[in-house]
């Protein structure tokens, strides 16, 4: 599927016929996601975690074509996370545990170790990209406390349209959540928090604040 969409001027008819394109591939991962979906439940099952949340969505058309302008030589064929489900599990050790379930596994293309090599902008969790009736689907692996902080950091982006995954935002945004990530992964390992760090998260959040009134924390 080698189909692009970027910032250059088309005509009414190649515009439509491209949003019909990806329309189409986009309806074609129903099925593929919801067989992914079935194997996370099955594989949270079979390692008897107390599962808080599995979900499943199909990437919005806007979002899928903002990923495409975004991206160079990004296109609908490579493009992994059209459909995706999700775990959020008790701790890492639950995600370790699901995540041992497809190594190895006929499905499993990749997978990517957010929790090991955090984002730059401090996103932890696991993503396993799988595949399933020839369709691309990335499986996300997040804990409660790594959820949290990736829901507060989506509430950012749709408030106030500071897209902090994508880079975007102003700096002190960013680096609280840098910050905040790193305080919060230590508190969940059960590793003491360093004074300087705590300062840190105050100092940015002070800076930040601004720019975040009325997000839920």
């Amino acid at each position: 599927m080698s189909t692009t969409i970027g910032p250059n001027e088309h005509g009414i008819e190649e515009i439509f016929q491209a949003l019909d394109t990806l329309e189409a591939w986009r309806a074609a991962h129903a099925r593929p996601l919801q067989a992914a979906t079935m194997g996370l439940r099955s594989r949270v099952a079979t390692m008897g975690c107390s599962q808080i949340e599995v979900s499943q969505r199909l990437e919005r058309i806007p979002t899928i074509i903002d990923k495409l302008r975004r991206e160079p030589g990004m296109n609908l064929g490579r493009m992994a996370d059209i459909g995706g489900c999700r775990a959020v599990l008790r701790d890492v050790d639950e995600v370790r545990r699901v995540q041992s379930r497809y190594a190895g596994a006929a499905v499993t293309v990749r997978t990517r170790d957010y929790v090991e090599q955090p984002k730059s902008d401090g996103y932890r969790a696991v993503h396993v990209i799988v595949r399933y009736h020839g369709r691309l689907i990335e499986v996300q692996l997040r804990t409660q406390v790594q959820h949290e902080w990736a829901y507060t950091v989506e509430s950012v982006t749709s408030r106030f349209g500071l897209d902090i995954k994508a880079g975007g935002g102003p700096r002190p945004v960013h680096d609280w959540f840098v910050a905040v990530s790193e305080a919060m992964a230590l508190e969940e390992y059960g590793e003491p928090v360093a004074p300087e760090l705590l300062r840190r998260v105050d100092t940015l959040r002070a800076a930040a604040q601004p720019y975040l009134q009325g997000v839920r924390r």
